[in-house]
């Protein structure tokens, strides 16, 4: 094994100006990031948690989502929960990209037909119509845009690199409008979250899985990442977390956090390992808390291999690529001026494999 491989998160002076960007997150950011070629990959992800019990998730993209090689080919996909966990899930391809596709450099602006995305890091719209569901939704930043360092997570690989980005434009936010499944509408109200993703690889190539979480809990936001990157990039993990209360963040120092999992299981159905309790960990001198998850059921499991490309297809033969979402505890212990507090919440999280059964232990952030 090549031991210069290895991953880092860009957070110098040096990844700043090598990104364009400036600390503090800026509009532009969740414009089109990527050219429209077949060496990238882009996406833009919406979620609500509705009052009525409802989920509902959207998500854009100038092709099928982590396909560096595919043609474009714009696609929407929208998935929409009943309270009773009953599920719809649809989507829109659209095949005429030069006349029906568009997008900006200097905000969020995707337009797929007359279906569209767009905001300001401060407000959002989000139009889509498939043959089963309808939505027309406003999504109000209620916390503030932030993401890890550049939100760039590099890979180096045999004197190359190729890189993941992330950027949570709205970490928390309130959702107001009006949604229609199968000729039913209805007017909705909730808490809703949006974030962008891009890179030049398919992150099959990067990623072993990751897990990905975020958790509303008394006056506070947290999102909780744990990336665990393939064997050859010698690391075992990058667990990233972010506690933020409604004006400010309260912590973000991927360099104090550890992540301890335990209760690993086979899981009966999609046969990868998991593990069904994870607690994040942040300590440094001013603040500590922990972050405890705890899988209760599973609200969707899907295989990647289904996916409408090829290219994925041969790459991730044999390793069983699947998609979880549970339904879970969240607890937040936060200590801060020596008093100790604790919140609890249910919480929806994901976990995202995409190779082969890999056994991690519990170990603290990148370098």
């Amino acid at each position: 094994m090549d031991n210069s491989n290895r991953v880092y998160l860009g957070t110098t002076d040096e990844d700043f100006d090598k990104a364009g960007m400036q600390r503090i997150p800026e509009k532009w950011e969740d414009g089109q990031r990527t050219p429209l070629d077949r060496k990238h990959f882009e996406w833009w992800y919406f979620d609500a948690e509705l009052d009525d019990g409802s989920v509902i998730v959207i998500i854009f993209g100038p092709k099928p989502f982590f396909d560096t090689h595919f043609r474009i080919f714009p696609i929407i996909a929208v998935e929409y929960r009943y309270p009773n966990g009953k599920r719809i899930r649809d989507f829109y391809f659209e095949r005429k990209a030069k006349e029906n596709y568009a997008s900006s450099s200097d905000r969020c602006n995707i337009v797929i037909n007359q279906n569209y995305f767009r905001g300001d890091l401060n407000e959002y719209e989000i139009y889509v119509n498939t043959k089963s569901i309808k939505a027309r939704l406003k999504l109000v930043n209620k916390s503030i845009s932030w993401r890890p360092g550049t939100g760039h997570l590099y890979f180096q690989k045999n004197n190359a690199e190729k890189y993941f980005a992330w950027f949570p434009s709205v970490p928390y936010g309130s959702v107001s409008g009006e949604i229609t499944v199968n000729g039913v509408p209805k007017q909705v109200i909730g808490r809703g979250y949006h974030d962008h993703n891009w890179g030049n690889e398919d992150p099959c190539s990067l990623f072993n899985h990751w897990y990905w979480s975020r958790s509303h809990i008394g006056d506070y936001i947290l999102l909780a990442c744990d990336l665990v990157p393939r064997i050859e990039y010698n690391t075992n993990h990058a667990p990233f977390i972010v506690l933020f209360d409604k004006n400010r963040v309260i912590a973000d120092d991927y360099t104090k956090v550890s992540i301890r999992r335990s209760e690993p299981i086979i899981h009966s159905k999609t046969k990868k390992f998991i593990n069904n309790t994870l607690v994040f960990s942040y300590n440094d001198e001013e603040i500590k808390f922990q972050l405890k998850l705890e899988r209760k059921r599973d609200i969707v499991l899907q295989s990647l291999q289904l996916m409408p490309s090829l290219h994925l297809f041969f790459k991730q033969v044999g390793k069983r690529p699947y998609y979880h979402r549970f339904l879970g505890d969240s607890t937040l212990n936060l200590e801060i001026d020596n008093r100790i507090r604790e919140f609890k919440s249910s919480v929806l999280y994901e976990l995202m494999y995409y190779g082969k059964n890999r056994h991690v232990g519990s170990l603290s952030s990148i370098n």
